[in-house]
């Protein structure tokens, strides 16, 4: 009480302080009320949402999206249908992958991993229905039917009240961007990569795009070395598994797909100047794009027409890459033997006797001109000129 009063004074003062902390008190009550019954409203309204979203929406849009099963906990899963989750193999734009280890009721079972996408990244029927493609690739390729030896195979997916899981073969340690990126460390802490293996590499890479193309007609449209797992010791056959088909489309006879979507410097350059594109035409620029890689160095592109990436955006969400940067990929590869000259120049000495059996294909892959671009027959074709193929390429 300021002033230091005394007596009835006193009495007063202290008097009007209490009820003006009263007042305060109960301002603050209600100040606190408010906000609580606003966020109350707004976790109702949530529920609202993911019970519209993941109940109603999902059974007539996206059918392939197993429902909710509220045997199993809500949060970070750490174990499903009896496997236990390990450590974290990687993190993507749409979820993290996790090692698997089977229980005591999957004795024998082969490697496995699980791919978990919080629900709360889903917030809209464009990402639901994305979500509900995503699914229906995996369960056609992976049917009896369509399977192939280079995909890897989707087993059961999970719904969780909080995430979806997606158990799915373990196609190896590495993906081949790593193993590009090994390759080129040098004579001491380097990992080279064998003639006969980057035979087979290409082979198998160039094979399991001309199968989702030529069968189930599926358009991945994020062809990149980060999407290719390896497996590659030096006791067993080379094998090559393609993944990550959060993208991925069916495209029937003549459909065109109107989405931006791919990874710069891979993205095929009518994908980001069209309003509309063929995804198979898109896949076989791309592919194109890791197989230069794959003879040449990471990065390979980027060092022969310099893009400015960092500002041009990812194609998977966020802003869209300026066209400045497809003009220049257009450019770039307008000439004939464009990308045929950029192999002569840059290949790597180790791969010196596949440049010649590779321009005519890499030159068919990377024409700008979509109408004269190679299709899966033709690069299924085109390996017919390099040493081995004849042979099963695993074997290698």
């Amino acid at each position: 009480v300021p002033g230091e009063p005394e007596g009835f004074r006193l009495a007063l003062a202290v008097r009007a302080k209490l009820h003006k902390l009263a007042s305060l008190s109960k301002t603050l009550n209600d100040v606190v009320n408010e906000r609580r019954s606003r966020a109350q409203y707004a976790d109702y309204l949530r529920d609202c949402v993911d019970c519209m979203l993941w109940d109603y929406l999902r059974i007539r849009l996206a059918p392939g999206i197993p429902p909710v099963d509220y045997d199993l906990p809500p949060g970070d899963p750490r174990q499903v249908d009896g496997y236990v989750f390990g450590e974290m193999l990687g993190r993507g734009m749409f979820g993290s992958v996790f090692q698997l280890t089977p229980g005591a009721h999957h004795p024998g079972q082969p490697d496995q991993v699980a791919k978990v996408v919080s629900k709360s990244g889903v917030k809209d029927l464009a990402e639901l229905k994305c979500m509900r493609r995503q699914i229906e690739v995996m369960k056609v390729l992976a049917s009896d039917q369509w399977a192939h030896p280079n995909l890897v195979k989707l087993y059961q997916t999970y719904h969780s009240p909080t995430h979806l899981i997606f158990r799915m073969e373990f196609g190896g340690p590495e993906n081949l961007y790593r193993r590009l990126n090994h390759r080129q460390r040098g004579r001491s802490a380097g990992r080279p990569l064998p003639l006969l293996r980057c035979v087979a590499l290409i082979s198998q890479a160039i094979n399991v795009v001309a199968h989702m193309h030529l069968g189930p007609c599926v358009c991945h449209r994020d062809l990149k070395p980060e999407n290719f797992i390896v497996q590659d010791s030096p006791d067993l056959p080379f094998v090559l598994k393609l993944t990550d088909f959060d993208l991925a489309v069916i495209q029937p006879g003549n459909a065109m797909c109107r989405s931006r979507c791919g990874t710069l410097p891979f993205t095929a350059p009518e994908v980001l100047l069209n309003r509309e594109y063929s995804g198979m035409a898109a896949d076989i620029w791309s592919l194109g794009i890791v197989l230069l890689e794959v003879l040449c160095g990471v990065r390979v592109v980027e060092k022969a027409v310099p893009l400015n990436t960092d500002s041009a955006g990812g194609a998977k969400g966020g802003d869209r890459p300026d066209d400045s940067v497809g003009l220049k990929i257009r450019s770039s590869f307008q000439r004939p033997s464009s990308a045929s000259n950029m192999l002569q120049a840059r290949c790597r000495p180790e791969l010196a006797p596949l440049v010649e059996p590779a321009r005519p294909l890499l030159d068919g892959m990377l024409t700008v001109d979509t109408a004269r671009r190679w299709n899966a027959e033709q690069m299924k074709l085109g390996l017919q000129a390099f040493p081995g193929c004849g042979v099963t390429a695993t074997r290698l």
